[in-house]
């Protein structure tokens, strides 16, 4: 009965110390666990941040590449609205100055028809003052009766021709300026008697010191063709 006692008491000690080196063993592999857990929440942690981080830069990036074709896109639509605003300038210019050379051109084309019309009533009142009749007989007259005629009739200088003979167009000028003795010696004037229109043709009849420099005044010509 002495000896169980302590027998007892050894393998009492004996289970303690084998379960002491369980519960270390246990112990030992829970830390080796919770180190495993720890070093895979590290990793996944780290992992986590890269990827995190690589998603922001690449994001980045993104918002940044697109802010960059936004800008390059407004300042394109930009460039087109100013280009097509100073094409509009340019264009309204030019029409504003086609409109302007048009307006011009009406007027001074108006302005002509306008003299051209009271130049043509002028000749045409002076043609119907004359009379056919008038203009008949300076046709067929010679020099002096035609000179006697014009002094009659107020008018100052003319030119008859049948539109075939030449003019001398230096002599005329000096005829109808009445600077006949500056003027090259004229050749003789026929008789003063009557003479088909063909002999007076192209020689200018003018009437010297009696009235200032004279004027020309519409030609007539034979064939009741009345020139200005």
């Amino acid at each position: 009965m002495l000896q169980v006692g302590p027998l007892k008491k050894q393998e009492a000690r004996g289970r303690l110390e084998r379960q002491k080196i369980l519960d270390q063993a246990e112990a030992e592999k829970a830390r080796r666990d919770l180190l495993e857990l720890e070093a895979l929440s590290t990793a996944v942690e780290s992992t986590g941040t890269a990827k995190a981080e690589a998603e922001s830069r690449a994001e980045a990036a993104r918002i940044e590449g697109e802010g960059s074709v936004l800008q390059a896109k407004l300042k394109a639509e930009a460039l087109a609205i100013e280009t097509e605003a100073e094409l509009q300038r340019v264009k309204k210019v030019r029409e504003l100055e086609l409109v302007y050379a048009r307006a011009q051109l009406e007027l001074e084309v108006s302005k002509a028809q306008q003299l051209a019309e009271v130049e043509v009533k002028k000749f045409r009142q002076m043609t119907e003052a004359l009379g056919p009749s008038t203009i008949r007989d300076l046709a067929v007259a010679g020099p002096e009766m035609q000179v006697k005629l014009l002094q009659s009739l107020g008018l100052k200088s003319t030119l008859i021709t049948d539109g075939s003979t030449p003019i001398n167009l230096f002599n005329t000028a000096f005829g109808l300026l009445g600077l006949g003795s500056e003027a090259p010696a004229p050749a003789p004037a026929p008789a003063p008697a009557p003479a088909p229109a063909r002999k007076a043709a192209g020689a200018p009849i003018t009437q010297e010191g009696l009235l200032p420099p004279p004027t020309p005044i519409p030609s007539v010509l034979q064939g009741n063709q009345i020139v200005p």
